[in-house]
């Protein structure tokens, strides 16, 4: 497994980042005097709303990124 989809697979399919939001797309607030978070596999910590990508899912999120990169290439 690449590290790329080793970050993509700890991460859940929720998470769009804390640093500008409050709330992930499942609408889960983060935690904001703590900075461990559920949607973070490697973190162990139960979240009721949590799902982490399936291998498909990875595959197409690191399809999407070569594709990203290819055509940063070619600028």
């Amino acid at each position: 497994m690449s590290i790329l989809s080793e970050h993509i697979a700890d991460r859940c399919v929720f998470f769009i980042g804390a640093t500008k939001n409050k709330k992930c797309k499942a609408g889960v607030s983060y935690p904001r005097n703590n900075r461990v978070f559920p949607c973070l596999k490697s973190n162990k910590i139960y979240c009721k709303k949590q799902r982490f990508p399936t291998d498909e899912e990875i595959k197409k999120e690191i399809a999407d990124c070569e594709l990203y990169v290819d055509h940063m290439r070619e600028k």
